[in-house]
């Protein structure tokens, strides 16, 4: 008898070949054997097989979530909203199903999500967060909406309103929707390197 296995992705397979004894010994010794070998290899088959599923089991148990995660909100979409969080299994977010009402206005913020099944490829948001303040965000004590972070490469300020900064007769205006403004007597546009302007339209006076 000779044995040959083969491995699947869904099982694991042994095929057994019976070959005629030369000798023509067909003894009870000989059957005897013949049985211990295909369930030894039957058993063998098995025991890896148990094998995987115990690790596939425990790579689950250890990626399960079950709690509430906290992550942002990057697009809203046909298919649904795209979201990012700290578990998420790819680098560009994952389309989320929502037990909550969102509109562009939570784009970019913060919202609880929860995981069908425990799993974190399956997000499901169940609303926004709406005191949004990030850790290491210092709220101003006197400006609602405004937050200050601070890393180790730069200081961000994000607010919910339009921003103005204005010395003399200059001003710079940052508006939620996008818009930029820049005023001044005389504006200087300098690079060390290349200077580009890109725009769907550019228009010069």
């Amino acid at each position: 008898m000779s044995t040959q296995k083969s491995d699947d992705d869904a099982q694991s397979e042994i095929v057994l070949t019976l070959e005629p004894d030369p000798d023509g010994d067909s003894s009870e010794q000989a059957d005897d054997e013949l049985v211990g070998e295909l369930l030894g290899a039957v058993l063998e088959v098995q025991a890896e097989r148990e094998a995987q599923e115990q690790a596939e089991a425990e790579r689950r148990a250890a990626e399960r979530i079950d709690g509430v995660e906290l992550g942002r909100l990057v697009a809203l979409g046909e298919d649904g909203p795209k979201v990012t969080y700290p578990s998420c299994p790819t680098a560009n977010g994952l389309v989320a199903r929502c037990a909550a009402q969102l509109d562009d206005s939570h784009v970019g913020g913060r919202v609880a999500l929860l995981f069908e099944g425990g799993d974190p490829g399956r997000p499901m948001v169940v609303g926004p967060i709406h005191n949004d303040q990030a850790e290491g965000e210092i709220e101003h004590p006197a400006i609602t909406g405004l937050a200050i972070t601070e890393s180790d490469s730069r200081i961000d300020i994000r607010c919910k309103k339009a921003i103005g900064v204005s010395v003399g007769k200059a001003t710079i205006i940052i508006t939620p929707k996008g818009q930029i403004v820049v005023k001044g007597k005389h504006v200087l546009h300098h690079a060390s390197a290349v200077n580009r302007i890109r725009g769907a339209t550019v228009k010069i006076n």
